[in-house]
Formats: structure tokens, C-alpha cells, sequence
């Protein structure tokens, strides 16, 4: 039987004004780290409204 992976997220504001999105590497080398200016992260939330709103998921358990 194989387990579906989960990997921890982390998110916070950055010194600098950036919201940071941090997540384990699967490799286990350093963490990915992923900065968003205000612009990006509005972008970003209403593409997740979106997706939520129309919902594709798959329950095959995928990890990219």
C-alpha cells in the first residue's frame, strides 16, 4: 500500500512586504520558497476562488 505524500506549508509576511509561501523539499534540500507582491497574491487568490468555485479535483492522489 502506498500512502499519498503530504508536504507541510508555511506562510507569512516577509520582512520586505512579501507574502512567502515555504513548503519541504521532497529531496530534502532546502525549502522552496515562493514571494508574492500584493498584485500577485490578489492574482493568485482569485484564481483560487475560481478553482474552488469549479472544482477539478482528482482523488488520485497526484503530486506534482
Amino acid at each position: 500500500m502506498k500512502l499519498p505524500v503530504h508536504y507541510e506549508t508555511e506562510t507569512y509576511m516577509t520582512d520586505g512586504g512579501y507574502y512567502a509561501i515555504k513548503q519541504d523539499d521532497p529531496m530534502g534540500d532546502d525549502p522552496d520558497v515562493v514571494l508574492l507582491k500584493p498584485d500577485q497574491l490578489r492574482a493568485l487568490i482569485k484564481d483560487m476562488m475560481e478553482a474552488l468555485d469549479n472544482p477539478l479535483w482528482d482523488d488520485a492522489g497526484e503530486v506534482v
